[in-house]
This record gives C-alpha cells, structure tokens and sequence, in this order.
C-alpha cells in the first residue's frame, strides 16, 4: 500500500484526496477484516510516504482540495468550483462503487453528458444547489468501505436515503472520515503487536531503486530500452529512501521493520548491501525475476520456496510472489461469483502440495499484490470474496496463512542465490518508469536539479537549507510521476500527477536561489493532439493601447477565449488571476488583451511579483517568448532562433484591462499561418497556473488567405 506525496510544495495543500479516501475503504477495511478473522495472517506493506500522510490527515490539520470542495455549502459555490465536482466527484468505478446506488447513478446520467471540462463548466450554469449537494455527499459516501458502513450504522441510512440530503449529512460523512483514519495506523499496530499480522514497508517515497542507483539498470534488464540523455546514478539516494522508511516505521510502530518490499518489486544487486546493512531479514520479488534469474534451472517448484540471497558478502532471504494466482485476485475474481472466485484460488493454493511433495519442507505459497486498488472493482468492496477465503483457510487442515518472518524463522531458507536479475513485477523489465520520451524527460529534468544539489552542496551550502531541498527532491524520485508519463498508463489526473512532479523540481531551485530552466515550467504530458479549435479574428482590428475599453468595437473582430482557468496541475490558487483573453492583427502588429479579475485591478500590489510568459512555437519548435511583467508594466521579447531581445515600455498599458502591441516580425516566420501559444502565470519565478494545462492555444498571424476570408464574408 503506497501514496506519493500529494501536497503541493509552496502551499502544503493536498491536490488530490486518494490518501483520504483509501483510508476509508481499503486500509480500514483489511485491518477491521483481520479483527474478524483472529487466526489468520498476513503480511501488509506501507511505503513510509503513505504512513507520513495518513499521520498528517489523522492530526486533521491538512488542507486538501477535493476536501474544500465538499465541504463549501453547495449554495455558497462558484460556477468554477461546481465544474470541478461535476469533472471530478465521479473518479471511481462506476459499475460497482456508483451503479449500485439509485441516487448516485441518476447524478452519473449527467455526467455521462459531460465530455469536456468546458462541458461542466456550462451545466455549472444549470445544475441546481440541491444536485451538487447530493453528488458532493454521494462522492465521499461512496468511498466509505463495508466496514465503515458496519461500524456507522447511519452511514447505511444515507445510502438508503439516496437524495435531497442536507448539509449536515456531509458534514458528519466528514467527520467519520477523520475518524476512521485517526485509527487506522493504531489498528494496524495493535494486529501487529499480536503478531496476527506482519507490516513491512517500502522506501519511503517509493521509488524504483535500482533506477536511482543507476539508470542504466534498464538496459541490463531490456537491452532494446532507450535510455534518457542524463544517466542518474545517486545510490546514496536509494539508501537514504530505505533509511527514511525505517525512521517513519519505527516512529508509528515502536520497532524496527522486518522485512522490505522494494517498490513494484524492482531489484538488482546493489540494493541487497542496502537492505543488510538496515536490519532486514527479508525482501520479495516476482515470480519472472526468479525464473530470469535461474534461467535453465527455474521449474514451477522453485517457486514455493525462500532463498538465501548473498551479494558482496551482504545476505538477505528473499521470497518471489505467485504471479498468476497473485494477478487473478488484483485483475480476474472480481469479474467472478465470490464463492466460486475463493475456491478457484485455495484450489490453486492447495495445488502447490503436489508440485512441492518430498521437498521435506512446507511450500510456501506467495500471494502479494495491491493492497487498496483491487476492492474498487469487486462488489461490496471484495468483502463477501475475503470472508470465504479467509474462513476456508482458517478452517483448513492442509493450509496455513503465515506471515514472511515467521514463515522463515521456522523453515530456513536452504537454496542460495549468488545474484539477481534486475527487473520488476510488471514484466521483469523498468519501462513502465523509463525509456519512452516522456518519461525520459522527467528522468532528464530529475538528472539536471540532482546535479545541481550536488554541486551547490560542494560549495557548502547551509545544512538546514539542505535538508529541506533533500526532502523535495525525494518526493520528485517516487515512481508514480513516471509510471503515468507516455502512453503506457493514463488517468484524468495526468497533468496533476506532472504537475506535482514538476512543482518539486522547481520548489528545489527556488530554494537554492537557482535561475529556474524554462523547459521545467513546460508540461511534459503535453500532446498537440488535445488542442482546442483554432479561434479565428473575424477582421482586422486597430486598438488603442491604453489599458481601457475605450471603444466597444476595438475588440469586437478579435478572438476571444474565455476565461484563463484554473488548469489544475502546478498552480496553487483556488481560481484564476484573469477571466479572458483576446487577440487580434492588423497587418503589421498582433494585439493582446487580458482581463483580470476584478480584486487585481482595485488592489495593484497583488501583481507585484506576477510575470505572464507566453511561448509561441511552430511545428513544436519555440519560436518567440514575450515576458510581461504587470506591476510596473514592462514586456521582454526574446526570438529564441536567434537569441536577440528586446524591451518594450511603450507598447503595453494595465488600466481596467491589459493591452499589449507586438510587431509581427517579432514573432513570426516568413509564410507561418498559426502559431500555437502557452500561457504561464508565474510569481516570483515559480509557476502558480498554465493555460491550457496541455496543448496549446492556436493564434491565426494575417495572411492573404486570411483576407479572402474577410472579403467572402
């Protein structure tokens, strides 16, 4: 069970609520289950970042974004904020966790109307106060695992009410949020201390160590892997994720942790002195990584047992998961009648006895997977599944559950190993992290600020300042920013998920008084293909640059698109600084305006530190970056082709309204129609908003074509 560190950087506000919403369900609902099942055991893995945040969220002193969002009174809402929790309060399986429930999947039918944030942000305009109250209760009440609605008796009643709830009932569905979170870490502690359960963690903000150690770990697991400009090889950075894991454990659980579960099962051989010389008795793969590393020798047999793995003369045992009985609970019986699911596993359980007959030694039969995300897509949360499972073992003569420790302190290892192949549980190999452009991008960007920390800290830089700067650039090295890069996995929180990623990185240079790189503010989820349609002037315009609307036709014939919103990923402000913006041309200069809010233009000082950075290109190559600083108003042309900058004073004005003149022959090309455009918000060098979050905006330049247009109008 792992969590990236959702909070961002400048602000300390969580972005996303999984930590939350996990709790409730997943990690109560497994530690409540083994309360009812007394006899049986089972080992449970927690990176240390997931401990440090449920920790935090148990305090009740967080702020978090999805949790501002249910909380504010429906009526009390703005048009924005209802867009966000009509796009974001149906992230959850619908066929088992919304379908269910009448009152929930008639709020799903206008959300299958909504195809485009822009769609939501229009049915913000209709959808009444009582709707978004029963979806803002609906959300957190559907999350709430089996055993939070067998402990909260009134949580039922709310599901079976279905509609027309009122404030109070989200308010309480809160509260028990807090509740059940303030105990999960003791639940698990007390099931721990009883020794009817094992937990062992994972580096602390899961990283993938062997690609910390050295990225070129990727070729030697799949020769044909691309590997990024920038190789990384910072093992002190692995051991340091290990150490900090081991602290965070010892803080909840008062001991020292066992066993290790690297991230995604990733190995070689140099974490194995790591993990020595930290205390631990044990680590676990995969299946494929004991057969690629047997190669000839590997027979289903070797499976069921622990090895004595000995590197450099460090020694740890290591035991390798079932991988087809491990995937069928995480990916197959959830599709199953759990009667039939449970007993197609402890047949395949049992069937081990005859693959390992006259060892002279138990087989040992290793089950490890996810421990939060499968429940999501079983009915009822997996619980019907679980109870028969946990109770046909329990009741078994031939079949025992066993934690990893006391399993191999009662039957030592016999076989040894004397190396292992680097690799992880998907597919023996690391591409899910590293080797398609994106996520070699990240791994580039990660290379270049960990060079920097290096040389800034051989010139000595403060300690303190250090640490802190250390504690961001272990956040940016979890695994979860890369595995959703490329193609491979996607979510509808990609640009977060980068944006996050990103915001640490620039958090570090920010930190060490560094120039930030411009590229970093780039999204690197970008694709052309998620444009919006291309925005036309209907005419020449001739605007007077003087900051106000002095003329209701100056503007009228430019192309106009609403609102610069809040584009979620690295900005920290609740809306957007500005409502919209426009552009048009004469046949000589491209004219721009931008509207603020109004609060910036009766208060000034807000924009002091406020830089806006629009990057054109063409063709995906940068063309021309004007920087306009608002308070005093300044814009800074810069061609990147040929470096040469420029200052104009004269050109710009911030009255009611910001207008700005450039000469078209500073940012075109001879015979370029369309320029794609990005916008960015920065303050005080640091990245607050991005329009649009991915893709660009497409800006028409005149063209002959484009007064044929004109004329056949």
């Amino acid at each position: 069970m792992h969590q990236p560190c959702y909070k961002h950087p400048e602000t300390d506000c969580y972005l996303l609520p999984w930590v939350r919403l996990h709790a409730v369900k997943g990690y109560y609902d497994m530690a409540r289950l083994h309360e009812d099942f007394p006899h049986f055991h089972s080992t449970f893995n927690f990176s240390g970042s997931l401990l440090n945040q449920l920790s935090e969220y148990a305090s009740g002193r967080i702020k978090e974004t999805f949790l501002q969002l249910s909380l504010k009174p429906a009526s009390d809402l703005r048009k924005k904020e209802k867009q966000e929790i009509l796009w974001n309060f149906f992230s959850l399986n619908w066929e088992t966790m919304v379908d269910p429930f009448p009152g929930y999947k008639n709020l799903l039918l206008i959300r299958k109307q909504i195809k485009s944030r822009q769609d939501a942000l229009n049915y913000a305009e209709k959808i009444s106060n009582q709707d978004i109250l029963d979806l803002q209760v609906w959300f957190n009440l559907a999350w709430m695992g089996p055993y939070a609605v067998k402990d909260y008796p009134y949580l039922n009643e709310l599901r079976k009410k279905g509609h027309s709830f009122v404030e109070k009932d989200k308010t309480d569905i809160i509260k028990t949020q807090f509740e059940i979170i303030g105990k999960v870490i003791p639940l698990y502690k007390k099931l721990q201390d009883r020794r009817q359960i094992e937990i062992s963690i994972s580096p602390f903000n899961h990283p993938i160590l062997p690609l910390l150690i050295d990225s070129g770990y990727a070729v030697k697991s799949e020769s044909a892997t691309v590997l990024p400009d920038n190789n990384f090889h910072h093992p002190e950075d692995a051991l340091n994720q290990i150490k900090k894991a081991v602290d965070e454990y010892s803080l909840h659980f008062n001991r020292k942790p066992l066993g290790l579960w690297p991230s995604e099962g990733s190995v070689c051989d140099e974490i194995i002195p790591m993990l020595s010389q930290n205390g631990f008795m044990w680590t676990a793969t995969d299946e494929e990584i004991l057969s690629k590393t047997l190669k000839d020798n590997y027979e289903k047999k070797s499976l069921y047992q622990p090895y004595r793995l000995e590197i450099g003369g460090a020694e740890i045992n290591i035991i390798f998961r079932d991988h087809i009985l491990s995937d069928k609970i995480g990916f197959v019986y959830s599709r199953m009648d759990p009667d039939k699911a449970s007993d197609d596993l402890i047949a395949g359980i049992s069937s081990v006895s005859d693959i390992t007959a006259g060892a002279g030694t138990p087989g040992l039969v290793s089950l490890i997977l996810d421990g939060e995300n499968p429940w999501e897509y079983y009915h009822k949360g997996g619980i019907a599944f679980l109870n028969r499972l946990f109770s046909k073992i329990s009741e078994s003569e031939k079949l025992k559950s066993t934690t990893v420790s006391d399993f191999i302190i009662h039957n030592k290892p016999r076989a040894v190993l004397k190396n292992i192949f680097p690799g992880s549980w998907i597919s023996h190999n690391f591409r899910i992290w590293i080797g398609d452009k994106y996520k070699n991008q990240a791994w580039d960007i990660l290379a270049d600020v960990r060079s920097l920390i290096e040389e800034k800290a051989a010139g000595n830089q403060d300690i303190d300042l250090k640490a802190g700067i250390l504690e961001k650039l272990y956040i940016a090295e979890a695994s979860d920013w890369f595995w959703w890069y490329g193609d491979i996995n996607t979510s509808e929180f990609d640009d977060l998920f980068d944006g996050l990623f990103r915001a640490n990185v620039i958090s570090i240079y920010k930190r060490l008084n560094n120039p930030i790189p411009e590229h970093v503010y780039t999204p690197i989820t970008e694709t052309t293909d998620n444009n919006p349609e291309i925005k036309i002037p209907s005419d020449y315009i001739h605007p007077l640059i003087d900051g106000q609307i002095s003329d209701f036709y100056e503007w009228r014939s430019a192309a106009y698109y609403q609102s610069l919103e809040r584009s979620g990923a690295v900005m920290h402000r609740a809306t957007s600084m500005f409502t919209g913006f426009y552009y048009g041309f004469d046949k000589n200069s491209i004219f721009f305006r931008i509207d603020p809010e109004k609060r910036f233009i009766q208060k000034r000082s807000l924009l002091e530190d406020i830089t806006l950075l629009f990057s054109f290109s063409y063709f995906q190559k940068e063309s021309t970056k004007l920087t306009l600083t608002l308070e005093p108003p300044e814009l800074l042309i810069k061609n990147e082709s040929s470096g040469r900058e420029m200052s104009l004073k004269s050109n710009i004005s911030f009255g009611d309204i910001i207008e700005f003149a450039v000469p078209i022959k500073y940012i075109g090309k001879k015979n370029v129609k369309l320029l794609d455009l990005r916008i960015s918000i920065l303050e005080k060098k640091v990245l607050i908003d991005q329009v649009p979050s991915s893709g660009y905006l497409r800006v028409m330049l005149p063209s002959v074509e484009f007064e044929s247009r004109i004329w056949s109008a």
